[in-house]
């Protein structure tokens, strides 16, 4: 499986049956709600810890299971811009405007 793809709620299912396991367990081990930890197998909504969780069970890393979903998102350069509008008492650009600096 490529690092982009990622398990179907379906998938994730069955490859928890052999283990006995169902979403309900993993659901009340977190004390969430059947139909959040669901909504995150599903990947309609997203949480780390219940997407940990899932993994743990399942024996698998977390790229493997949701592919990029969880990936760290480089915000440095957006960052660097929110911070330098700020020091200027300048408006604060979009996101989309991000330019590299002119030297």
């Amino acid at each position: 499986m490529s690092n982009s793809q990622k398990l179907t709620s379906r998938e994730i299912i069955e490859k928890l049956k052999p283990k006995d396991i169902c979403l309900t367990d993993i659901a009340e081990a977190l004390e969430l709600s059947p139909s959040h930890v669901s909504r995150i197998a599903s990947g309609d909504a997203k949480s780390l810890r219940v997407a940990q969780a899932i993994c743990n069970a399942l024996e698998m890393p977390i790229h493997e299971v949701f592919g990029k979903s969880y990936e760290p998102k480089n915000r440095g350069p957006r960052k660097s811009q929110i911070v330098k509008a700020i020091r200027q008492g300048t408006p604060i650009p979009p996101p989309l405007t991000i330019t590299q600096p002119s030297e």
